[in-house]
């Protein structure tokens, strides 16, 4: 099984700096986070020049899946979701992300842990 490393974001201006500047393969982003829209931050995300080549899983409780991918997502899992389900995208995101290097992760705040 593979490993990832984490970067934890309390909020989504902290998310999008870390992102930025981390470079991570992968960003798992919960629509509903503090301080800003998580759809307006998956455009951010997908804009910007040092994060649209960024893999971004969308992970929430909303059930809009087309807006998600309409707006750049790259993979969508719905909360209550198995730790295996998303180890599953992680590995599927990863190898696509892979040719950049190490793995390192940013996981925006989810109400369960």
């Amino acid at each position: 099984m593979r490993q990832y490393g984490v970067l934890e974001a309390t909020d989504a201006a902290d998310g999008l700096r870390k992102a930025q500047g981390s470079q991570p393969d992968i960003v798992i982003l919960d629509i509903l986070i503090p301080g800003q829209d998580g759809w307006e931050t998956l455009q951010l995300l997908k804009n910007h020049r040092l994060t649209r080549h960024i893999p971004v899983i969308v992970c929430s409780v909303l059930r809009d899946r087309d807006l998600a991918f309409s707006l750049g997502a790259d993979e969508w899992i719905t909360k209550p979701s198995t730790p295996q389900a998303l180890l599953d995208l992680l590995d599927r995101c990863y190898t696509l992300a892979h040719k950049r290097g190490a793995s390192k992760l940013w996981y925006s705040p989810v109400a369960e842990r």
